[in-house]
């Protein structure tokens, strides 16, 4: 036969063991609002990472962009000295032309003042 200790210490162990599946429940209950809180943070860092994609991607872009202007503006000023040079080669030949146009109207005139003065001796 059961005893009256024993009925109340089985009431007791299931007192206790309803406290416990509470308390577990509340815990449950906690945790699966942490989760979803943790839920709504990773969609949030996933929404973040899509936002830094694009911004990696605009930025890489944009340095492209200005690595591609930047050459553009060195073979431009690459272009300009080149083309500085010629001219002051094209500017040299022509200081060389007129000498010698001059030295050869020089000549001329020379020559020319040698036949006067030969026809004025004969």
């Amino acid at each position: 036969a059961i005893t009256y200790d024993e009925i109340k210490a089985r009431e007791e162990i299931e007192a206790r063991i309803r406290e416990e599946e509470e308390a577990i429940k509340a815990l449950l209950e906690e945790r699966k609002e942490e989760i979803e809180g943790v839920i709504e943070l990773l969609k949030g860092s996933e929404k973040l990472a899509g936002q830094m994609k694009i911004l990696t991607a605009e930025y890489e872009l944009t340095n492209k962009t200005l690595e591609d202007t930047n050459k553009y503006y060195q073979r431009m000023l690459e272009l300009s000295e080149e083309l500085v040079k010629e001219l002051e080669l094209e500017k040299e030949k022509t200081k060389e032309g007129t000498k010698e146009r001059q030295e050869a109207v020089l000549a001329l005139l020379a020559a020319q003042k040698n036949v006067k003065d030969l026809k004025e001796a004969v």
